[in-house]
């Protein structure tokens, strides 16, 4: 979900100067491509004309004509922030784009469940035996997770762990995240035409949230893009 944060042009201008100055990455998406990373070389202000971003762009960089979203979070901002604009021109190692007119924070829903795309997979034992199981990673969010695998043993209730949880982009270029849950509960195993599914909940304390937090972060760019 996007919110509007700054609309006032000399709000705009201090935050594309201070994303400049830091050298933020930005990511970059346009429809139809997949996310690249950048990053704002200068500000073009222009008295009376229109401001102009100047953004890097490295090898394999692919710029097309159509308009563009650009996420980012500087240092002590803890929400997603973005902007969008249209592209001006193309260089070698750069392009041109519009500033924006207004720029958004990016809200996701409190504990939002994010599909996982394959090859997403896991490896998991149980407290009480020991035992491996294997699968597929249907979906995550910082609360719990849901599997798919051969779960016929086990019951609503059970200590799992340690979980092991390795999470894929639709991106194919980024590569997967990688998440440890030393102890997650068991709280609902079900059959269906013979696929078993897992649904679990983390412990605050047993769960890497910074790993997941990044995933789902990335997955909600890609989806608004």
């Amino acid at each position: 979900m996007k919110k509007a944060w700054l609309h006032k042009t000399d709000d705009i201008a201090a935050e594309m100067l201070a994303l400049c100055q830091d050298k933020a990455s930005l990511t970059f998406c346009q429809q139809g491509e997949l996310s690249q990373a950048s990053s704002l070389q200068e500000v073009v202000l222009r008295q009376g004309k229109e401001t102009i971003l100047v953004m890097a762009k490295g090898d394999g960089f692919r710029v097309g004509p159509e308009g563009y979203f650009a996420f980012y979070r500087r240092q002590g901002q803890k929400m997603l922030r973005g902007f969008q604009g249209y592209i001006i021109q193309e260089g070698q190692r750069f392009f041109l784009a519009s500033c924006p007119t207004t720029m958004f924070k990016v809200q996701r829903r409190h504990q939002p469940r994010i599909l996982t795309p394959s090859p997403s997979a896991f490896t998991m034992s149980s407290f009480d035996s020991h035992r491996l199981f294997h699968g597929q990673v249907l979906d995550v969010s910082l609360k719990g997770c849901c599997l798919q695998g051969n779960f016929a043993d086990l019951r609503p209730g059970q200590d799992m762990g340690p979980l092991t949880m390795t999470l894929y982009q639709t991106n194919e270029r980024l590569g997967p995240v990688v998440v440890l849950v030393s102890q997650a509960r068991l709280v609902r195993v079900a059959e269906s035409d013979g696929l078993w599914t897992a649904s679990l909940q983390f412990q605050q304390q047993n769960c890497d949230h910074d790993a997941i937090e990044n995933y789902l972060e990335g997955r909600t760019i890609e989806a608004m893009s």
